[in-house]
């Protein structure tokens, strides 16, 4: 199979976010009782429910593309031919190899220099680090690309999508 090890990568980044998602939905449940009941929320939940969300969202791009699993609208692809709607789906992957080639390039300066300067968001008793967020940004964009072109080849060599 081509690039057989990028599967077992997306896999372990799904995993990830999910298990980061679970301890977030504890955080912010723990955020909303300690508000409600005693007045005291935790410190530092809201930015780290912030710069989670971002980093969940990536970590989880690369596995539903190679499942091919990311929304689909169907209105238009539906009514198309066999033949149009390879076309279509060779239009759309290359698009979507374009569009996450272009988030990976334009942050990978942002994600050096945050390294460089160590970058934090928030004040006061949390400052939630914002250096391994936009890394794993460029890392995922990259490897949603791969994904991408992956499933180009593979149509191109079989006639199957992927997985």
């Amino acid at each position: 199979m081509i690039l057989n090890w990028t599967i077992k990568i997306d896999k372990i980044l799904s995993v990830i976010a999910a298990f980061w998602m679970f301890l977030l939905a504890f955080l912010i449940t723990g955020d909303v009782i300690g508000r409600t009941l005693f007045n005291y929320p935790l410190i530092g939940t809201p930015e780290l429910a912030a710069n989670s969300i971002a980093m969940i969202a990536f970590l989880q791009i690369p596995f539903a593309v190679a499942k091919g699993a990311q929304l689909r609208v169907t209105v238009l692809s539906a009514k198309l031919s066999a033949s149009a709607r390879q076309k279509y789906e060779f239009l759309i992957n290359c698009f979507c190899i374009l569009f996450f080639i272009i988030i990976a390039v334009a942050q990978f300066k942002y994600a050096v220099i945050s390294w460089k300067i160590l970058e934090f968001e928030g004040e006061g008793a949390l400052r939630v680090p914002t250096y391994p967020i936009r890394t794993i940004v460029v890392i995922c964009a990259f490897l949603a690309a791969l994904e991408f072109s992956k499933k180009l080849s593979l149509k191109k060599i079989t006639g199957e999508e992927g997985l």
